[in-house]
């Protein structure tokens, strides 16, 4: 799959130039959209950073974009491991009685 292939970003910079990403960025996604579905979830599952396999937050989320996947079960998947990156990532706070409340099992409406 060539760079040409990706869907390019649609933010526009102030002078009306598209952003691009990053050429490591372009070349993870490249790389990741020539693997099977059962291995690219594998990988993107990978929690950590400095394993040859992680799958950086850019590349999950143009992933969750393009809805990519054969089918909608894929999709969903790299979607929940999406949305717990960024749950994970939500700092913990204090609850009533002091101990630490971690957001990740806090009920968060969207709506």
């Amino acid at each position: 799959m060539s760079a040409s292939s990706l869907r390019p970003l649609r933010k526009k910079k102030i002078d009306g130039a598209l952003y691009t990403r990053v050429e490591k960025i372009e070349t993870k996604l490249e790389e990741l959209l020539r693997l099977p579905e059962d291995t690219l979830l594998a990988h993107c599952a990978c929690p950590v950073k400095e394993a040859a396999e992680f799958v950086p937050p850019e590349c999950l989320l143009y992933l969750v974009r393009i809805r990519y996947g054969s089918s909608m079960a894929v999709t969903e998947q790299l979607f929940c491991l999406l949305a717990d990156r960024v749950l994970r990532r939500l700092p913990s706070r204090s609850g009533a009685d002091g101990n630490a409340v971690n957001m990740k099992n806090s009920s968060i409406s969207c709506t």
